[in-house]
């Protein structure tokens, strides 16, 4: 080959190197050349996780494909940094729609998506129920029913894993007298309940096995119990606060007492003077007389004290939930912030509040919003810092719940709805079904209802 040939053949493979290696390193830094509108662009990513499985995606009313069908996600390249309409739909449930923005050689996420059915299914457990307790495990559920026949109450025991109901405790098993029902509370290891009744307007107390409903009366005397907590592992002991009088003329103070049923001994004072407690696994919380929260083992010994702000509020309640303690004073619900070391209000005029299920996140509502509360970081879309706050709902709430860690299940009136708490854009919320009067319970991602007497379970939310 000549070699003027071999001098063009060099330069145009030189021209060809030049223009192409810079093109290369650009498309594998993310760049792309826009034919339509003549220009080089950074594009982005968009990642979604939908169930049910292989859910129609759309953006900007365009239909792109469908999320796999083995893990539900489908990521979508090449999107010019903008603002895009997303819809994702499946025959039978409720459409999913937000807008999210595109931003340079970034991947937009949202991976906690959920399609809820048009028409849930519902199986009547009861039509006899007055009232629905869950159990803190949530696998089991109390029902109270009562029987205009015979003009008794009865209790009876849902097992949520099979759906099935059996008898724990009719009021007749109590004995011939006619006892007045009250409440009911779980131990924390949901193996007991306790159950307060009247009778001649005396309060009567029952340790209740739900294993086989076995039970053991409670007998205080004449005291006046201020609170009553079931000891979390030894079955026969509970923790009592009652007010004393040091003297005929002194002002009452509240003690707390420790009760061994079977050996028939009363302990204590454990803690004198104090203003409320509580017990969480192998702890005792209480607020004494200055105004400080303590805290100590099951003895009550050494106790520690966590805040450096005293509590000035009066008829207090004190609550825990996980790791996190919870006040409520006059309607007002409180947080202890772990770093301040002192009780932060978050909402007036408290109806309800829950832990998530991951215990990172909580819900708390009164008649009329619905908040939730960010207790750690959360490192995936949309960021959150510990703290941060967001406004769900400010319509009528009723009561609300979890549905696993990224939605919330609530009653509005005799409507019950299901809103997600990615709040980027407007929340995407549901009308579920609508109820009269709905009484809602949430356990093991299934939905019971309490309506005119009867309850129905809904199984179509275990995605």
């Amino acid at each position: 080959m000549a070699k003027g040939k071999r001098i063009l053949i060099f330069l145009a493979l030189l021209i060809l190197f030049l223009v192409a290696a810079p093109a290369a390193v650009m498309y594998c830094l993310g760049w792309r050349l826009d034919l339509k509108n003549g220009r080089i662009t950074e594009p982005g990513m968009f990642y979604f996780k939908a169930s049910p499985k292989t859910a129609d995606v759309y953006l900007d009313g365009k239909l792109q494909k469908r999320t796999d069908i083995f893990f539900g996600s489908i990521l979508i390249e090449n999107l010019e940094p903008k603002e895009y309409e997303i819809e994702i739909k499946k025959d039978g449930y409720h459409g999913w729609k937000k807008k999210l923005a595109i931003q340079k050689r970034e991947v937009t996420e949202a991976k906690n998506i959920i399609l809820f059915p048009l028409n849930p299914n519902f199986s009547l457990i009861s039509e006899s129920a007055e009232y629905i307790y869950p159990a803190p495990d949530g696998r089991k559920i109390v029902i109270k029913e009562y029987d205009e026949v015979k003009k008794k109450w009865s209790l009876k025991i849902l097992d949520t894993a099979k759906n099935s109901k059996t008898n724990l405790l009719s009021e007749e098993d109590l004995g011939k007298i006619k006892h007045e029902f009250s409440n009911i509370s779980f131990s924390e290891d949901s193996e007991r309940i306790l159950l307060e009744t009247k009778y001649q307007a005396k309060n009567r107390y029952f340790i209740v096995s739900l294993a086989d409903g076995k039970f053991t009366e409670a007998d205080f005397g004449n005291n006046v119990l201020d609170k009553i907590i079931l000891h979390p592992s030894e079955k026969t002991k509970l923790f009592v606060a009652f007010s004393e009088k040091k003297t005929k003329n002194s002002v009452p103070e509240k003690n707390i007492y420790e009760v061994d049923l079977l050996k028939k001994i009363t302990s204590g004072p454990l803690a004198k003077n104090i203003s409320d407690f509580t017990i969480s696994d192998r702890d005792a919380y209480w607020i004494d007389e200055e105004g400080f929260l303590l805290k100590s083992g099951l003895d009550f010994k050494n106790p520690r004290r966590m805040n450096v702000q005293k509590t000035v509020q009066k008829n207090l309640t004190l609550k825990t939930e996980g790791s996190e303690v919870f006040m409520e004073s006059e309607q007002s619900l409180y947080i202890f912030n772990k770093k301040t070391l002192s009780f932060e209000k978050l909402l007036d005029g408290i109806k309800g509040y829950r832990l998530s299920p991951n215990s990172k996140q909580l819900l708390y509502f009164n008649d009329n919003e619905l908040w939730i509360l960010f207790l750690e970081k959360k490192h995936e879309q949309p960021h959150k810092e510990a703290g941060d706050k967001v406004l769900v709902s400010s319509e009528i709430i009723g009561d609300a719940f979890w549905h696993i860690n990224n939605y919330i299940a609530y009653t509005s009136q005799n409507k019950v709805k299901i809103s997600e708490i990615d709040d980027r854009g407007e929340f995407n919320s549901i009308e579920f079904f609508e109820m009269e009067n709905p009484q809602m319970l949430y356990s093991q991602n299934n939905l019971y209802i309490l309506s005119k007497g009867s309850i129905y379970s809904c199984q179509d939310l275990k995605n």
